[in-house]
């Protein structure tokens, strides 16, 4: 029978799982400004398909969306 793991442990293990989480999605993560304001969105697949919420982007036609790397790019 395998000892309890301490709280110590168990706090160690979580963070270094979300460390790990963290390190391989936040380059999909995007800024997404509407010009009035501005959200989150996440770049989906490769092509470039971001989702975001719908409030985000409302009527408009084009936004301004900022990359991990600093740089932007209309949508």
């Amino acid at each position: 029978m395998s000892k309890p793991l301490e709280p110590l442990q168990i706090l160690q293990s979580m963070s270094e799982a979300t460390a790990e989480i963290v390190s391989k999605t936040s380059p999909s993560v995007v800024t997404v400004n509407n010009g009035m304001g501005s959200g989150s969105g996440t770049v989906w697949i490769p092509e470039g398909y971001i989702v975001t919420a719908s409030h985000v982007v409302g009527k408009r036609s084009a936004v301004e969306v900022g990359l991990g790397n600093g740089k932007s790019q209309e949508a």
